[in-house]
């Protein structure tokens, strides 16, 4: 009898693993429709320098406010959220932590504002290579997307280039 007790408990506890995990992965799915991630790129830097900026439009599409609290990637040791300002002529850069993003607000991480701050890049970049980027909730819930190195760019030629891509992806649709 004490077999048959055991045996109920171990799939009892397995099928709670099993319905937990699945609730997760729904959640997270339901996640992912609210939350986009659009026109992300990275300027390519020498070899010698191991940090870069990335920049992309995070919009929360849901009706719940989101707070993004990190990020990670396999090519960076670490990635800070950092927001650029100038103030009384000095510019400066501070570690933001927490970031609120409410219900239909797009928020833009571009030069001289929010950016990602990817240090210690483990690994060089080729044309055309993309980063695989993951923005951490404080729900536990993760944003994943891709991060494209754009070669030999300045900041204004990258922006006019995505917003034209993302102009004829529209019209190919």
């Amino acid at each position: 009898m004490s077999e048959i007790n055991y045996a109920c408990r171990y799939i009892s506890a397995v099928l709670f693993y099993v319905i937990a995990l699945f609730s997760q992965l729904v959640s997270a799915g339901d996640l992912m429709k609210s939350v986009s991630v659009e026109k992300a790129w990275a300027p390519q830097l020498p070899p010698t320098i191991k940090m870069m900026a990335g920049y992309f439009d995070i919009t929360n599409k849901g009706d719940e406010s989101i707070v993004v609290t990190g990020a990670t990637s396999p090519a960076y040791e670490s990635i800070e959220i950092h927001q650029s300002m100038v103030k009384d002529g000095t510019a400066s850069m501070r570690t933001i932590k927490h970031l609120l993003i409410s219900p239909d607000e797009q928020i833009t991480f571009g030069p001289g504002g929010l950016h990602l701050m990817m240090k210690n890049r483990r690994a060089q970049f080729t044309h055309a290579t993309e980063v695989a980027i993951r923005l951490h909730l404080s729900d536990g819930g993760l944003v994943t997307f891709t991060m494209p190195i754009v070669q030999g760019l300045t900041v204004h030629v990258a922006n006019k280039a995505i917003n034209q891509q993302l102009m004829h992806s529209h019209h190919d649709m």
